[in-house]
């Protein structure tokens, strides 16, 4: 495709008038490192640096273009295309380039504080179940049958998305899920896309360094629903921001909860150590679940995905069968079984998740609860005192040590975690965060659940920006494997 048709795609585009050249364009890029012939590069304004600065090299290294949002000194003379929003004009020409892959996929976004990776793995797993193939974009990987790869955040930029989703339709996809963060909407990542189902699960506090303040937070999420959705709205009912945002939500709206007249809802909701059991009223009659899923939570992650699977027609019958199998997504309450005791390994990094994973393990264990955990560097410091604060209220001893610290003092950021302590004497901080998994594992007691709570999934520990391999999971079953107890 021609750079003029590019630039006639984009309202108010225009090309530079002091360079006539009309290069073909194959490939769209925002990385300047990435470039090569044939590449349009886009100048987005990233977090620590305009894209602008990147142009000298991104022409270096043959960029046949350029997307820019003003001509800078020295470029008079390149050919530029002049957009009023670089980052949209990213996204649009990713689109156009690629083919657009979306319109021939249902589009399935997923997007709130928590639940929204089980929700997405839940969700993946029923639509493969119901016979329509599915991908899968989410926090943890990106994932086509057996075909997996890491993923490096929660939702990718455009040109990423667009590769994904054309591999996937290529594949014989009928349909991807995808999550869908805030930073992804307020930074136009899915602009363009148009969602089938769009799920709501809900919204605690987290990534405030980012967006400032709660309902700017709400905003974000609310834009998945007003601009991006061509289907059904999928909503939490009892989620406070949820009820706001089934009244804003332009077209029809499909509601779950445990505590409203939702449309879908439960009763019988039964918790044990093994797993779920619920009667779900559906507009179209009650379902008997059963799940291995363990906590309230995940109640509403089934309520969820039922409404989700509802909104895009599967029968409530080819749900209750994929839930039957489904274990649950990767570092998502992973259990391990230490012989009379029990750790669990999770994702869950803000108050909200932290609060809701110990009060689910105390509720199905007779025996004490423990929490592990520290809080991100160069991120929402108010949340620290607040993890301190949940954990101190249900566990029965806490370990603060480090999450991913980032460029910040380990030291610095576990004062700001005990800062919500009542009795900060009483918590037992070790920064080593093997060290601190190895000695939570040794001094748990028989009957004893150990919740190591923030990393999850991940396989790495970021300290001074670089990543350290490191995995939560893989440190329990070393203890195991020495463990001569068991």
């Amino acid at each position: 495709m021609i750079l003029s048709q590019l630039a006639a795609r984009i309202p108010q585009g225009r090309l530079n008038p002091g360079n006539p050249d009309d290069p073909d364009i194959s490939r769209v890029e925002y990385d300047s490192r990435r470039v090569r012939p044939g590449t349009l590069f886009a100048a987005i304004p990233g977090a620590h640096a305009d894209g602008h600065r990147f142009l000298g090299e991104a022409f270096s290294r043959g960029a046949a273009a350029a997307a820019v949002t003003h001509i800078p000194p020295g470029f008079e003379g390149h050919p530029l295309v002049i957009v009023p929003d670089a980052r949209r004009a990213l996204a649009l020409f990713a689109g156009e380039l690629a083919g657009h892959p979306d319109r021939d996929l249902d589009l399935v976004g997923v997007t709130g504080t928590n639940g929204k990776t089980t929700t997405a793995y839940l969700l993946e797993a029923v639509l493969n179940q119901a016979g329509r193939p599915a991908g899968l974009i989410s926090t943890v990987e990106t994932r086509l049958r057996d075909q997996r790869q890491p993923a490096e955040r929660t939702t990718p930029e455009a040109p990423e998305i667009y590769r994904l989703l054309s591999h996937m339709r290529a594949a014989g996809c009928r349909a991807v899920v995808m999550e869908v963060s805030s930073h992804a909407l307020e930074l136009q990542r899915v602009w363009g896309l148009r969602f089938a189902a769009a799920v709501f699960t809900n919204l605690t506090q987290d990534h405030l360094d980012f967006h400032g303040d709660m309902e700017t937070y709400f905003q974000a999420k609310a834009r998945l629903f007003q601009e991006y959705t061509r289907g059904e709205a999928v909503i939490n009912l009892d989620d406070p921001y949820g009820r706001r945002l089934a009244d804003l939500a332009p077209g029809r709206v499909v509601t779950y909860g445990l505590q409203s007249g939702a449309d879908v809802t439960a009763s019988d909701v039964i918790l044990s150590p093994e797993g779920l059991r619920l009667t779900v009223r559906l507009p179209v009659g009650d379902l008997d679940l059963v799940s291995p899923l363990v906590g309230r939570f995940n109640a509403y992650n089934l309520l969820c995905g039922l409404a989700a699977s509802f909104s895009l027609g599967i029968p409530p019958e080819v749900f209750a069968a994929a839930a039957r199998d489904f274990r649950g997504a990767p570092g998502r309450m992973e259990r391990f079984d230490l012989g009379g005791r029990w750790a669990y390994v999770d994702y869950a990094h803000t108050p909200d998740a932290l609060e809701k994973a110990l009060a689910e393990l105390k509720r199905v264990t007779p025996g004490p609860v423990h929490a592990l955990f520290g809080a991100g560097g160069n991120r929402d410091r108010a949340k620290r005192p607040l993890m301190g604060r949940a954990a101190e209220r249900i566990a029965d001893r806490i370990y603060i040590t480090t999450d991913n610290p980032r460029d910040e003092e380990p030291e610095a950021i576990a004062r700001d975690v005990l800062g919500g302590l009542d009795r900060p004497q009483s918590a037992v901080t070790i920064l080593d965060r093997r060290e601190a998994i190895r000695t939570a594992l040794e001094e748990l007691p028989a009957g004893g659940v150990l919740l190591i709570a923030g990393k999850g999934h991940e396989d790495y520990q970021e300290i001074r920006w670089v990543k350290h391999p490191f995995d939560d999971r893989e440190e329990v079953r070393k203890y195991l494997e020495h463990d001569t107890s068991l």
